[in-house]
């Protein structure tokens, strides 16, 4: 949306008005932007407490590898207690309509150039599965489903609800992967493109 934080994170360094404004010269300024965390990182760094960060050839910051589950020591009985965590449950039309129409000008623009697109409906943990909305699920899948049958350079890579595949020592949360689970995806996805190739 309009007022999302990282839409000067997009201006600044991409160059994309995501504000659906004029942009002014404020929406330039990181620091304005989510100032809290950005104070975070100034103060840390300046009383020697900064964090370090220790990314893997997956992308994952294996330093900082606690999350909810790990404070939970993995245990299921405590995680599925956790009620709340962050999902959209507010369908909302506009949105919807705007993001089809630009998802599927990329489509087209991507095509054009011969580009190959892959949907991946990356894992969730199962106590996440059951929250999701049914009406904005069914609204994405069948975006899914069209821009799948419409473009012959798009294909889905459905690993949304393996619950076999990823245990609770794979994931951060009920939505992020860890190190450990991001290592399996990205080795899954690899194994995915490689069959393209055949």
């Amino acid at each position: 949306g309009p007022t999302f934080w990282k839409n000067n994170a997009y201006l600044s360094f991409y160059g994309v008005n995501a504000f659906e404004r004029t942009t002014y010269f404020k929406d330039k300024l990181l620091y304005i932007s989510n100032t809290k965390y950005f104070s975070e990182r100034i103060v840390s760094y300046y009383s020697g407490t900064e964090r370090a960060y220790g990314y893997n050839r997956f992308g994952y910051d294996t330093l900082n590898y606690p999350g909810l589950f790990k404070d939970l020591k993995y245990n299921e009985a405590k995680i599925s207690e956790e009620k709340v965590f962050k999902i959209n449950k507010t369908p909302n039309l506009q949105v919807f309509e705007t993001n089809t129409t630009l998802f599927f000008d990329m489509l087209t623009f991507l095509e054009a150039r011969d580009i190959r697109v892959i949907l991946c409906k990356v894992p969730m943990y199962k106590t996440y599965l059951p929250q999701r909305v049914p009406e904005i699920l069914q609204r994405r899948d069948s975006i899914v489903n069209v821009a799948s049958k419409k473009f012959k350079n798009v294909l889905v890579l459905d690993v949304e609800t393996d619950t076999t595949t990823y245990t609770v020592y794979d994931y951060w949360n009920q939505s992020h992967l860890n190190p450990d689970g991001g290592k399996k995806f990205s080795i899954q996805l690899n194994n995915f493109l490689e069959q393209l190739e055949r």
